[in-house]
């Protein structure tokens, strides 16, 4: 398969570490990275389960996010998002995509470390809001979207980077590409031989 250019996966932790963590492969990142799209296809090509935290917490609820955030506030939606977490970490062989503010709470990320493979997809600002531009995303209904973005991404950044094991570059990568990396360097060599 041909690369794009540089390094767009790096391992962050020893691999020592990965060996020794639970068979649920989680995808973090900002909004528009790939998550879900990239957890659908993967788990796919897989056979494994795949689970979206946020469709997840729609099916429980019977509400979309941006109704629960204008009804019940974030941090309503921050519990939500952490019992659910909890309760899907207790099955194994998943592929499970998460919101991006899951690294928020100090708890999601103690439970993503110890039960998770966890994968940081990460790109430009920019690159996010054209990817969601058709979606309604309640913490980006501002006058000014790109700079909410950044400083959104600006305040998670180090804690993707203390969760992740790790860190791939979506930015100019097709869903394919992402999903055929990720299955040659993390998924066949750790998850695939157990």
């Amino acid at each position: 398969m041909k690369r794009a250019e540089g390094n767009v996966c790096t391992l962050l932790v020893s691999p020592e570490i990965c060996d020794n963590t639970p068979t649920n492969l989680v995808f973090i990142g900002f909004m528009g990275t790939g998550k879900t799209t990239v957890g659908k296809i993967l788990a796919k090509k897989c056979g494994l389960t795949f689970v979206d935290i946020d469709r997840f917490i729609m099916n429980k609820t019977g509400m979309d996010i941006t109704s629960i955030f204008s009804r019940y506030g974030e941090s309503y939606f921050r519990d939500l998002e952490e019992n659910i977490l909890a309760e899907v970490l207790l099955n194994n062989h998943q592929i499970i995509s998460c919101g991006g503010g899951i690294v928020l709470r100090e708890s999601n990320r103690k439970l993503l470390k110890k039960n998770a493979i966890n994968c940081w997809l990460y790109n430009s600002p920019e690159t996010s809001l054209s990817r969601i531009r058709n979606s309604n995303r309640p913490l980006l209904n501002t006058p000014n979207p790109v700079e909410k973005a950044k400083l959104l991404i600006q305040e998670r950044e180090q804690l993707y980077s203390d969760v992740a094991h790790y860190k791939i570059c979506t930015e100019n990568l097709s869903l394919n590409e992402i999903t055929e990396i990720i299955y040659e360097e993390i998924y066949q060599p750790i998850i695939g031989k157990r």
